[in-house]
């Protein structure tokens, strides 16, 4: 019971988190989440917790969509999800998290690293592309 209580925990404050800084719930919970369950375990919770939330937000702002920024987004995003599908499969589990453990600075950086710079950042079409063939693949 107790362990179920501290995975909730997780959850909750990730995702409150993520809701602050407008994204990465997942990334930052899932590192802690596989401390107390296995990676397909909390891939499989956090999925569908992310469904749920994006649903949730979906209908508060389905007339703000900017539908080829979205189409965009999901083909890029959806050429990685197969290699991430296929590694989280197929690779040893401890590469993986530290290749998440990477990902997850990285951001965090760049997102530290933006929100101190007053002129907004315009990064060239291809870079925007292979980093969100990146991310399909995290």
């Amino acid at each position: 019971m107790s362990e179920f209580i501290i995975i909730m925990t997780i959850i909750a404050v990730t995702h409150w988190l993520g809701g602050v800084a407008c994204f990465g719930s997942t990334l930052l919970a899932l590192p802690l989440l596989i401390c107390f369950v296995d990676l397909q375990s909390a891939r499989t919770l956090l999925i569908i917790v992310a469904c749920i939330q994006a649903y949730q937000i979906l209908a508060g702002t389905y007339t703000a969509i900017k539908w080829k920024q979205l189409t965009r987004m999901l083909i890029f995003a959806g050429i990685g999800m197969p290699i991430g599908l296929l590694a989280v499969n197929y690779l040893p589990e401890n590469p993986l998290v530290i290749a998440l453990g990477i990902v997850s600075i990285a951001g965090g950086l760049s997102g530290m690293r933006l929100q101190k710079s007053s002129v907004p950042v315009q990064w060239p079409g291809p870079i925007l592309d292979s980093m969100l063939v990146i991310g399909g693949i995290v």
